[in-house]
């Protein structure tokens, strides 16, 4: 047969960010309201700027990946939904905050504490 798919090409940047490899895919769910410049999904990353991301950007979403892999996936999406709902905001979200603390610290990727984000509760 005619078989293609050796030579799909996937949309995909890798950065450097505190020494570690960081795979970044285009942010392109239509369910992703336009004010979200990055999601992570299952430990991966999404950006709007996927191919121009931030140190800063990529950390943030790296911080979720961590996360993400602490709690598994289900609980980590029933913990963030009930906190956004509860605590009325993206910006009170225990994860976030974690995130948007520590998305400026050079090296915070490899010194980040295991459940680091239960001090921001």
């Amino acid at each position: 047969g005619n078989d293609n798919n050796w030579n799909t090409i996937i949309d995909m940047k890798t950065y450097i960010v505190d020494g570690q490899e960081i795979n970044v895919y285009p942010l392109k769910f239509w369910w992703v309201g336009k004010s979200f410049r990055g999601i992570t999904l299952n430990g991966k990353i999404y950006r709007r700027d996927w191919e121009t991301a931030s140190e800063r950007g990529v950390r943030h979403e790296q911080i979720h990946a961590l996360q993400q892999k602490e709690l598994g996936n289900f609980l980590f999406y029933l913990k963030y939904i009930y906190y956004w709902i509860v605590r009325f905001g993206y910006y009170k979200i225990p994860f976030e905050k974690e995130a948007y603390a520590n998305q400026m610290t050079p090296n915070y990727l490899n010194i980040r504490e295991r459940n680091a984000w239960k001090q921001y509760k």
